[in-house]
Protein backbone atom coordinates (compact mmCIF):
# COMPACT_ATOMS: atom_id res chain seq x y z
CA UNK A 1 0.00 0.00 0.00
CA UNK A 2 1.44 3.28 -1.01
CA UNK A 3 1.92 5.82 1.70
CA UNK A 4 1.43 9.59 1.79
CA UNK A 5 4.05 12.24 3.10
CA UNK A 6 3.39 15.73 3.95
CA UNK A 7 6.80 18.46 3.12
CA UNK A 8 7.42 22.06 4.97
CA UNK A 9 5.18 23.67 2.27
CA UNK A 10 1.96 21.38 3.04
CA UNK A 11 2.45 19.31 -0.32
CA UNK A 12 1.49 15.95 -0.18
CA UNK A 13 3.31 13.21 -2.00
CA UNK A 14 2.58 9.74 -2.58
CA UNK A 15 5.86 7.43 -1.74
CA UNK A 16 5.25 3.72 -3.65
CA UNK A 17 7.22 1.04 -2.36
CA UNK A 18 10.06 -0.31 -5.11
CA UNK A 19 8.76 -3.14 -7.25
CA UNK A 20 11.74 -5.25 -5.61
CA UNK A 21 10.13 -4.96 -2.33
CA UNK A 22 6.82 -6.30 -3.18
CA UNK A 23 5.40 -9.64 -2.22
CA UNK A 24 4.66 -11.01 -5.40
CA UNK A 25 8.34 -9.92 -6.86
CA UNK A 26 9.79 -11.55 -3.99
CA UNK A 27 7.81 -15.10 -4.59
CA UNK A 28 9.02 -14.93 -8.05
CA UNK A 29 12.48 -14.76 -7.56
CA UNK A 30 12.05 -17.54 -4.72
CA UNK A 31 10.24 -19.88 -6.91
CA UNK A 32 12.91 -19.16 -9.60
CA UNK A 33 15.70 -19.88 -6.80
CA UNK A 34 14.39 -22.94 -6.36
CA UNK A 35 13.69 -24.61 -9.70
CA UNK A 36 17.82 -23.69 -10.24
CA UNK A 37 18.65 -25.98 -7.29
CA UNK A 38 15.78 -28.52 -8.63
CA UNK A 39 17.32 -28.73 -11.99
CA UNK A 40 21.17 -28.71 -10.98
CA UNK A 41 20.72 -31.43 -8.52
CA UNK A 42 18.98 -33.25 -11.45
CA UNK A 43 22.04 -32.80 -13.81
CA UNK A 44 24.29 -33.83 -11.08
CA UNK A 45 22.22 -36.80 -10.74
CA UNK A 46 22.27 -37.49 -14.21
CA UNK A 47 26.21 -36.69 -14.53
CA UNK A 48 26.93 -39.38 -11.66
CA UNK A 49 24.74 -41.91 -13.71
CA UNK A 50 26.50 -41.53 -16.63
CA UNK A 51 29.59 -41.57 -15.29
CA UNK A 52 28.75 -44.88 -13.37
CA UNK A 53 27.15 -46.70 -16.51
CA UNK A 54 30.62 -45.44 -18.35
CA UNK A 55 32.78 -46.80 -15.60
CA UNK A 56 31.07 -50.39 -15.85
CA UNK A 57 31.16 -50.37 -19.78
CA UNK A 58 35.19 -49.70 -18.98
CA UNK A 59 35.63 -52.43 -16.16
CA UNK A 60 33.33 -55.24 -18.45
CA UNK A 61 35.50 -54.22 -21.24
CA UNK A 62 39.05 -54.41 -19.73
CA UNK A 63 37.49 -58.19 -17.74
CA UNK A 64 36.62 -59.31 -21.37
CA UNK A 65 40.10 -58.48 -22.65
CA UNK A 66 41.86 -59.61 -19.90
CA UNK A 67 40.02 -63.12 -20.22
CA UNK A 68 40.38 -63.39 -23.86
CA UNK A 69 44.69 -62.92 -23.69
CA UNK A 70 44.56 -65.24 -20.42
CA UNK A 71 43.04 -67.79 -22.69
CA UNK A 72 45.17 -67.17 -25.76
CA UNK A 73 48.21 -67.51 -23.07
CA UNK A 74 46.81 -70.69 -22.23
CA UNK A 75 46.46 -72.31 -25.11
CA UNK A 76 49.93 -71.15 -26.40
CA UNK A 77 51.25 -72.88 -23.49
CA UNK A 78 49.59 -75.88 -23.56
CA UNK A 79 50.40 -76.11 -27.37
CA UNK A 80 53.92 -75.37 -26.55
CA UNK A 81 54.18 -78.13 -24.05
CA UNK A 82 52.53 -80.75 -26.25
CA UNK A 83 55.51 -82.54 -28.24
CA UNK A 84 54.40 -84.49 -31.41
CA UNK A 85 55.97 -86.87 -33.61
CA UNK A 86 56.92 -87.21 -37.31
CA UNK A 87 54.37 -88.12 -39.36
CA UNK A 88 51.19 -86.19 -36.91
CA UNK A 89 49.19 -83.03 -37.51
CA UNK A 90 50.60 -80.29 -35.32
CA UNK A 91 47.70 -77.61 -35.46
CA UNK A 92 49.06 -73.88 -34.18
CA UNK A 93 46.31 -71.56 -34.74
CA UNK A 94 45.04 -71.55 -38.33
CA UNK A 95 48.10 -73.51 -39.69
CA UNK A 96 48.43 -76.84 -39.49
CA UNK A 97 52.22 -78.69 -39.96
CA UNK A 98 53.38 -81.85 -40.54
CA UNK A 99 56.73 -83.34 -40.66
CA UNK A 100 57.41 -85.89 -43.19
CA UNK A 101 60.98 -86.37 -43.16
CA UNK A 102 64.29 -85.80 -41.82
CA UNK A 103 68.10 -86.31 -43.61
CA UNK A 104 71.49 -85.03 -43.19
CA UNK A 105 73.52 -83.45 -45.87
CA UNK A 106 76.99 -81.93 -46.91
CA UNK A 107 75.21 -79.69 -49.78
CA UNK A 108 72.40 -78.57 -51.20
CA UNK A 109 71.55 -77.28 -54.70
CA UNK A 110 74.63 -79.72 -56.22
CA UNK A 111 77.76 -78.05 -57.78
CA UNK A 112 76.28 -74.37 -57.90
CA UNK A 113 74.59 -74.74 -54.34
CA UNK A 114 75.53 -73.89 -50.90
CA UNK A 115 78.01 -76.16 -48.92
CA UNK A 116 77.25 -76.45 -45.21
CA UNK A 117 80.10 -75.16 -42.56
CA UNK A 118 79.16 -78.51 -40.45
CA UNK A 119 76.38 -80.90 -41.79
CA UNK A 120 72.79 -79.78 -42.92
CA UNK A 121 69.81 -81.39 -41.34
CA UNK A 122 67.09 -80.97 -44.03
CA UNK A 123 63.17 -81.29 -42.42
CA UNK A 124 60.61 -82.01 -44.99
CA UNK A 125 57.41 -80.13 -43.63
CA UNK A 126 54.00 -79.31 -45.38
CA UNK A 127 51.95 -76.33 -44.15
CA UNK A 128 48.62 -75.97 -44.25
CA UNK A 129 46.36 -72.74 -44.14
CA UNK A 130 43.41 -73.44 -42.03
CA UNK A 131 42.38 -69.78 -41.66
CA UNK A 132 40.05 -67.57 -43.52
CA UNK A 133 42.72 -65.23 -44.92
CA UNK A 134 45.92 -65.73 -46.79
CA UNK A 135 49.44 -66.23 -44.99
CA UNK A 136 53.42 -66.07 -46.08
CA UNK A 137 55.15 -68.59 -45.36
CA UNK A 138 58.95 -67.81 -43.87
CA UNK A 139 61.78 -69.39 -42.34
CA UNK A 140 60.69 -67.53 -39.25
CA UNK A 141 57.79 -70.13 -38.80
CA UNK A 142 60.35 -72.75 -37.83
CA UNK A 143 63.50 -72.98 -35.20
CA UNK A 144 65.55 -76.02 -33.97
CA UNK A 145 65.90 -76.98 -30.05
CA UNK A 146 68.28 -78.79 -28.39
CA UNK A 147 67.09 -78.58 -24.81
CA UNK A 148 67.29 -74.83 -23.60
CA UNK A 149 69.45 -74.21 -27.01
CA UNK A 150 67.29 -72.60 -29.95
CA UNK A 151 68.89 -73.27 -33.70
CA UNK A 152 68.09 -70.53 -36.57
CA UNK A 153 67.23 -71.63 -39.56
CA UNK A 154 69.59 -71.28 -43.05
CA UNK A 155 67.35 -68.98 -45.58
CA UNK A 156 69.74 -69.18 -48.04
CA UNK A 157 70.55 -72.71 -48.08
CA UNK A 158 66.77 -73.13 -47.41
CA UNK A 159 66.47 -71.53 -51.31
CA UNK A 160 68.62 -74.14 -52.55
CA UNK A 161 66.83 -77.07 -51.02
CA UNK A 162 63.14 -76.48 -52.74
CA UNK A 163 62.69 -76.74 -56.19
CA UNK A 164 62.52 -73.32 -57.40
CA UNK A 165 62.37 -71.75 -54.22
CA UNK A 166 58.83 -71.64 -53.86
CA UNK A 167 58.50 -73.05 -50.19
CA UNK A 168 59.76 -69.68 -48.24
CA UNK A 169 57.51 -66.72 -49.22
CA UNK A 170 55.00 -67.82 -50.43
CA UNK A 171 51.44 -66.82 -50.36
CA UNK A 172 49.74 -69.26 -48.86
CA UNK A 173 45.56 -69.08 -49.71
CA UNK A 174 43.07 -70.39 -46.97
CA UNK A 175 42.46 -74.47 -47.45
CA UNK A 176 45.86 -74.63 -49.52
CA UNK A 177 49.22 -76.90 -48.46
CA UNK A 178 52.82 -76.46 -49.93
CA UNK A 179 55.33 -79.02 -48.68
CA UNK A 180 59.50 -77.60 -48.83
CA UNK A 181 62.20 -78.32 -46.94
CA UNK A 182 63.60 -76.32 -43.63
CA UNK A 183 67.46 -76.22 -43.71
CA UNK A 184 69.72 -75.68 -40.52
CA UNK A 185 73.34 -75.69 -40.49
CA UNK A 186 74.75 -77.56 -37.64
CA UNK A 187 77.63 -79.62 -35.99
CA UNK A 188 78.06 -82.97 -36.30
CA UNK A 189 77.28 -84.06 -32.99
CA UNK A 190 74.10 -81.56 -33.04
CA UNK A 191 73.11 -82.80 -35.69
CA UNK A 192 73.12 -86.43 -34.77
CA UNK A 193 72.07 -85.78 -30.94
CA UNK A 194 68.37 -87.09 -29.75
CA UNK A 195 66.14 -85.26 -28.16
CA UNK A 196 65.97 -82.70 -31.28
CA UNK A 197 62.95 -80.29 -31.63
CA UNK A 198 61.29 -78.77 -34.08
CA UNK A 199 59.20 -75.41 -33.39
CA UNK A 200 56.84 -74.52 -35.35
CA UNK A 201 54.70 -70.91 -34.89
CA UNK A 202 52.17 -68.96 -36.44
CA UNK A 203 53.57 -66.01 -38.27
CA UNK A 204 57.24 -64.05 -37.76
CA UNK A 205 55.95 -62.81 -34.14
CA UNK A 206 55.05 -66.91 -32.98
CA UNK A 207 52.10 -65.52 -30.77
CA UNK A 208 51.51 -69.66 -30.57
CA UNK A 209 53.51 -72.31 -31.12
CA UNK A 210 54.06 -75.85 -30.94
CA UNK A 211 56.77 -78.71 -30.91
CA UNK A 212 57.76 -81.98 -32.96
CA UNK A 213 59.94 -84.33 -32.40
CA UNK A 214 62.32 -85.33 -34.81
CA UNK A 215 63.20 -88.68 -32.94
Amino acid sequence: MAKKIKDENGNVYVKKTPFYKKWWFILIIVLIAFGAIKGGSGTNSSKQSTSSNSSTQVTTSEETVEKKASEETKNTEEATKAEHKIGEIVKVGDVEYIVNSKSLSQNVGGEYGKTANGIYLIVNVTVKNTGKKSIKVTDDFFKLLKGDTEYATDGAAGLYANEEAKFFLSELNPENSITGNVVFDLSNETANASGLQLQVQTGIWGTQKGKISLD
